[in-house]
This record gives C-alpha cells, structure tokens and sequence, in this order.
C-alpha cells in the first residue's frame, strides 16, 4: 500500500508539502550538534585527566 498523506502535516502527496525535507535537514543539524558536543565533552574530560595525572 503506498502513501498517499504527508505523516507530518495530513496534507496530500501531491501538494509536495515539504515535511519529510525539513525533518531531514532537522535531524542532520540535530545530531551535528552532539556530534560537537561529545567532542567538546571529550576534550574536557581529557584536560580533567591531565590536572589528574599531573597531581
């Protein structure tokens, strides 16, 4: 059975509402944020294990 209705918004395939492309630009955005705050985490739990090991 195909799709016939935008899962987002209810409005018709044919009207080519955008939904699915926003959602899509959304999510990549979303996870390249915590991909720089993981990273930046990263970096600060390194320089915590360096004050460590310098005591």
């Amino acid at each position: 059975m195909m799709k016939r209705f935008c899962p987002y918004c209810g409005a018709p395939l044919s009207e080519r509402c955008g939904c699915e492309r926003e959602a899509a630009e959304y999510e990549a955005e979303l996870i390249e944020e915590l991909e720089e705050r993981q990273s930046h985490y990263a970096y600060q739990e390194d320089l915590c294990l360096l004050r460590r090991l310098e005591r």
